[in-house]
């Protein structure tokens, strides 16, 4: 929604997520009241009943929504951890040829 990502377990608790976000949605957009305590009272209740049922129904079997990943990724090479020697620079190649410096020109 927006910029935020939210998480469900399971397709019904993932059903009861939408509901409860749409009837926020709904509510702004059409400007309705504050909601009175009985009326929050209502809802929490109706949320609650419908989780229990959620809680009740789940079946040892059933599928999550996204697989679980097994496969981790592969180690970093172990150089990555070493502290190497420093390379050497070579001798500048201007100096080497005793030419112009101009190395794309090639050998004289």
């Amino acid at each position: 929604i927006d910029h935020h990502r939210f998480c469900a377990r399971n397709a019904d608790e993932k059903d009861l997520w939408l509901r409860a976000v749409s009837n926020v949605k709904v509510k702004l957009m059409f400007e309705a009241p504050d909601p009175t305590i009985e009326e929050i009272w209502i809802f929490r209740q109706s949320v609650q009943e419908r989780v229990a049922l959620i809680g009740n129904a789940k079946d040892p079997e059933s599928k999550a929504l996204l697989l679980e990943v097994t496969n981790k990724p592969p180690r970093s090479p172990t150089g990555d951890a070493m502290d190497p020697a420093p390379i050497e620079d070579p001798t500048p190649m201007m100096q080497q040829s005793g030419g112009s410096g101009d190395v794309a020109a090639g050998p004289a």
